[in-house]
């Protein structure tokens, strides 16, 4: 946050909006749900102004449940809910989601541990302490939330009063509670080295951590099952029980969620929870061969034909379509045959190098590109048909990749320029919170913003 950015009426109403959200936030991890709570979420309109993005799937997930809970919501469900809060939060027995940080901060699970000190001391800052003092650690998150609540509503004061240095403080205060400590390795169980350098992490609707390693080398297996994949994880760098190789005799493929993805530099999830991915196909084949695979629909402890198998149709590709051998790459034990692989949902000539990849959930742009995926193709630099470094639109309808246009274009001097030697080369997308699409460009470094003007 950066308030020489903005203006104190912008501020305000900004701050305004995160308060609501960490009040609310405060009172459904802190209290056993009661009416007046119930009603309160039900009757207002409290997530038609979320302040955070909406691209981030997690969130968008997370409020489709609660609009979806709104709807259903009676009195008679209050008991069941109190229910689930107590075997979430309180017992009887193990605590299914126990709610303090330091839990999940310490290596060893410990409570009143560095975490809740620091956490201390940082309400201390602000003359507050936490209400049963040394009997509930100070880092429960309900007391965090409310914490951020307090620290927004002095940043509100501050910028009706026209505060700066107020304002200046609070901000600060925010970014170093949410920031406060020393970062901790997850997890080491990731692969390194090779060709394809890239390592992309979601955390995905169901909590677990997501990464995409690429493959050490163009075609070929890899002796190392990280590869190529991708991989999951519990939120504190453990295997999950239920990854599809978990009790695979072959350690390092016990990580992998799915495989044969020789280099899916992004992915997300739908808000239905799906797990889309873009693919990097082979080189060396020819200028057409294989179609880059742009959207993937990744499932649990599928094979996705890498290096053996790739999908030969470009555009949407039809069901029951099998993906072709590639015939530098024997068959073995991991992929008996290409009917064992999973083919791609919607692919592109080849060479195109898709790499980020965003789905636009927001309004600012017309409504035909509602539900659209926006994908940076980086472009080709070895084919003899040159292929275009862009911003491609792939239109989805009924949840699934039907044709696709070019979005942004012009960063190649002439069409017989290969990518490499473009003025500029998209590698990442994301949409901002007012609806714009950002572009970040790794042949100079820049981030382009692109917003509709209305046809102006």
């Amino acid at each position: 946050m950066n308030p020489g950015e903005m203006s104190f009426d912008e501020w305000e109403l900004t701050l305004t909006a995160f308060q609501i959200a960490y009040g609310f936030l405060s009172k459904a991890f802190y209290e056993e749900p009661h009416a007046d709570l119930m009603e309160a979420l039900v009757d207002g309109d409290l997530f038609s102004e979320w302040p955070l993005s909406r691209t981030e799937p997690a969130t968008d997930f997370g409020l489709s449940l609660m609009q979806d809970f709104r709807t259903q919501w009676n009195r008679e469900l209050l008991p069941d809910l109190r229910w689930d809060y107590t075997r979430l939060f309180i017992g009887p027995g193990h605590v299914l989601a126990p709610p303090w940080e330091s839990v999940y901060r310490s290596r060893e699970r410990l409570l009143f541990d560095q975490a809740t000190l620091d956490v201390r001391q940082a309400y201390a800052r602000f003359g507050l302490q936490a209400p049963r003092l040394n009997h509930e650690p100070d880092d429960h998150l309900g007391l965090e939330l409310a914490f951020m609540f307090h620290l927004c509503h002095l940043g509100v004061q501050a910028a009706q009063d026209n505060d700066r240095a107020a304002l200046d403080l609070t901000l600060a205060a925010q970014r170093d509670f949410l920031d406060e400590g020393e970062s901790d390795i997850l997890t080491d169980n990731i692969p390194n080295g090779g060709v394809h350098s890239t390592r992309t992490a979601h955390f995905g609707p169901d909590g677990m951590l997501y990464v995409a390693a690429g493959s050490s080398s163009n075609s070929g297996v890899e002796s190392d099952r990280r590869r190529a994949a991708i991989l999951r994880f519990n939120p504190d760098g453990t295997r999950p029980p239920d990854n599809p190789f978990v009790d695979d005799p072959e350690e390092t493929r016990r990580p992998v969620w799915a495989e044969g993805l020789r280099n899916s530099v992004d992915f997300l999830f739908l808000p239905d929870g799906r797990l889309w991915a873009d693919h990097n196909g082979s080189d060396m084949l020819g200028d057409d061969i294989p179609p880059e695979e742009i959207v993937i629909g990744v499932e649990k402890g599928k094979h996705y034909g890498w290096p053996y198998c790739y999908t030969p149709v470009e555009g949407a590709v039809p069901a029951g379509t099998q993906d072709v051998h590639d015939e530098r790459v024997p068959f073995d034990q991991w992929l008996g045959d290409c009917s064992q692989s999973t083919p791609a949902l919607f692919t592109d000539l080849a060479h195109q190098a898709p790499l980020g990849m965003a789905l636009y959930n927001q309004t600012a742009f017309p409504p035909e590109y509602q539900g659209s995926l926006f994908v940076a193709y980086h472009g080709s630099w070895n084919s003899s048909v040159p292929r275009e470094c862009k911003v491609q639109r792939i239109v989805v309808q009924d949840g699934m990749p039907v044709s696709s246009e070019p979005f942004v274009t012009g960063f190649r001097g002439s069409d017989g320029e290969q990518c490499g030697g473009a003025w500029g080369r998209p590698a990442g997308v994301a949409v901002g919170a007012n609806g714009e699409l950002f572009v970040s460009d790794d042949q100079n470094g820049n981030i382009y913003r692109v917003v509709y003007t209305g046809g102006q």
